[in-house]
């Protein structure tokens, strides 16, 4: 009996000294994910004298994504990752004084293109993420002759902190907290024949996503 005591007390501190097996993260993925965001916008209406209005539009998102990880060591994952998704980012902001007047700012779909970098810790992957974004940006003047509106897709970059969670070696979860900068873009009067010129400032979302994915 002690000799069995023995060995199996040996068998268990060897298997506790044992190193964890690191998870082959490398292959094709492509999922789903649902977020919301929050950001800055704003411009200026360039008539004579100008305008300035702001917003903070807010709301859900929602799309679909897929990529590409390689196995670099046993610990570091590459990858490369697109994605799309609508959205109902929004928030009217006043153009000027007039309680009748204002601008409606909102994001209604976007794309991006993203580079990945993460470090494997058994089912767990954190990662960062940088790459290219655009974003179709919805511009209605309200109280306006015919309450014009435009749609126009702006240029920008996005970056992100995530974590991937292995379910299973076909499924994973994910969770992200983004920042996108969609750029500036302006108008001329041809766009808006009642108010003239258009200023689009730098349009800005902070994000929270969370994803679940197919591994093959």
């Amino acid at each position: 009996m002690k000799r069995l005591l023995t060995l199996v007390a040996g068998g268990v501190l060897a298997v506790g000294a044992a190193p964890t097996q690191a998870q082959d993260w490398s292959g094709m993925y492509a999922g789903v994910q649902l977020g919301y965001g929050s950001g800055d916008a704003g411009g200026f209406v360039t008539s004579n004298p100008a305008v300035r209005f702001d917003s903070s539009p807010e709301g859900l998102l929602g799309g679909a994504f897929v990529g590409y990880n390689w196995q670099l060591s046993s610990n570091l994952i590459g990858g490369v990752e697109g994605e799309v998704f609508a959205a109902g980012l929004d928030d009217p902001g006043p153009v000027n004084t007039a309680p009748t007047q204002s601008v409606d700012q909102q994001l209604e779909a976007g794309a991006a293109l993203r580079a990945r970098l993460g470090y494997g810790m058994g089912q767990y992957l954190p990662y960062v993420a940088v790459g290219l974004a655009s974003g179709l940006v919805q511009t209605q003047f309200a109280g306006v002759g015919g309450n014009p509106t435009r749609n126009k897709f702006m240029h920008g970059y996005t970056a992100a902190l995530g974590l991937d969670i292995s379910r299973s070696d076909r499924s994973m979860m994910r969770v992200e907290f983004r920042h996108t900068n969609y750029g500036s873009t302006s108008t001329g009067p041809n766009t808006f024949p009642t108010i003239v010129p258009l200023t689009l400032d730098d349009f800005e979302a902070n994000e929270i996503r969370i994803g679940y994915a197919l591994r093959f």
